[in-house]
């Protein structure tokens, strides 16, 4: 993503910038993908939509095309409204698979970059409530290995059953969040929520020469600074950092109370400014311990969720109707933008987040690695 701030260009290939004009602009004037004036989807399969959308806004951000970044800002904030109204952090992708939750992700960081809005807060709520809960862990490997043996005779041609095929799974990605839908994967899942977890760590913080941008409070180790984030647990961000920059911002809650956060760089109270959402403070120097706090704020909101209808038809034209998919009332309550309860029971994997009810973090040492080079 980075590289697109620069040059735009990866290989210099002219062919291939030709080659991407084509096909960009293609969807763009002639693909009738959305409607130009509301940005409502008028396809099928909302993933067929979203990877389009990443990749015209890809193409427009490198090449500075305003009208096509604008385009596709309004398809995006269209299924923002859609599918998670209320921004209660979980993004409904029902009844299409979680490619779209990937997408919507990765082009909320692009249009942010672009400057073409701040979705850092959406963001934020997506991945702690949505995206995380997506990703395969070591507990759902054992639910997977307690479950009776299935085998296919015969198998298909050039297709593998292996024994060891519930291990294999660990890291990779639900087809859904939905109850429905959620005890399967399949292959996109899995590449295109890959890239997205690349996107949303790299970007949890940004840094140069000169400067250190936290965007995410989310933990993060990189060349300039360790980040350390409390959240959900406390209101507390720690900062260690590794090398002097002459200005850091920290992006502060959009539901902290802005009048009282504090400060501190080791031990001593810090001044700082407000930059929008940033809190700003510098120059700091290596060794030194930036903490940041505010009071954490537990919220119950009254909201409906989408739930898909079992048997449902994903390519029937009244999906929103109840053929498909269900509109359920629920109160959610979070810490900060943590969801940690759920009422009724709609089955959202709440068992992940139920750790997060507790007042204070667990430490445990990790060894970390730090990349020197950036991959996109």
């Amino acid at each position: 993503m980075r590289s697109l701030k620069g040059e735009g260009q990866l290989t210099g290939f002219e062919p291939a910038k030709d080659f991407g004009n084509g096909l960009a602009n293609c969807l763009f004037k002639y693909g009738k993908m959305l409607d130009p004036d509301t940005g409502r989807n008028t396809m099928d399969h909302y993933v067929h939509f979203s990877h389009s959308m990443l990749s015209n806004l890809t193409y427009a951000m490198v090449f500075k095309d305003r009208e096509m970044t604008k385009w596709v800002k309004r398809g995006f904030e269209y299924q923002q409204k859609m599918r998670d109204p209320d921004k209660t952090g979980i993004l409904s992708n029902d009844p299409s698979c979680v490619c779209f939750v990937a997408d919507m992700i990765n082009i909320g960081i692009l249009l942010t970059q672009a400057g073409e809005g701040d979705y850092w807060e959406e963001i934020d709520g997506w991945i702690r409530n949505t995206f995380v809960n997506l990703q395969i862990t070591e507990n759902d490997v054992e639910q997977i290995k307690a479950r009776p043996v299935k085998k296919m005779e015969p198998l298909p041609e050039n297709t593998i059953q292996p024994a060891d095929g519930a291990n294999r799974v660990l890291g990779g990605w639900y087809h859904s969040i939905n109850p429905q839908a959620r005890n399967r994967a399949i292959g996109c899942c899995n590449g295109n929520c890959s890239r997205a977890l690349y996107y949303a760590w790299s970007n949890i913080l940004e840094e140069d020469a000169k400067r250190l941008k936290v965007n995410l409070l989310l933990n993060r180790a990189s060349a300039t600074a360790d980040l350390h984030s409390y959240l959900p647990y406390e209101g507390k961000v720690v900062i260690d950092m590794k090398r002097a920059r002459e200005n850091v911002l920290v992006r502060i809650p959009e539901w902290a109370n802005w009048n009282e956060v504090s400060c501190r760089i080791d031990e001593e109270t810090a001044p700082f400014t407000w930059d929008g959402s940033f809190i700003q403070f510098g120059p700091v120097y290596p060794n030194q311990k930036i903490e940041i706090g505010f009071p954490l704020k537990t919220r119950t909101i009254k909201t409906t969720y989408l739930t898909q209808v079992k048997g449902g038809n994903p390519s029937s034209e009244n999906i929103l109707a109840g053929e498909v998919l269900k509109l359920n009332d629920c109160e959610i309550t979070y810490k900060g933008n943590t969801v940690v309860d759920m009422k009724p029971d709609l089955g959202y994997p709440l068992q992940r987040q139920e750790k997060y009810r507790a007042d204070s973090v667990t430490m445990r040492e990790v060894e970390r690695f730090v990349s020197p080079k950036t991959f996109v």
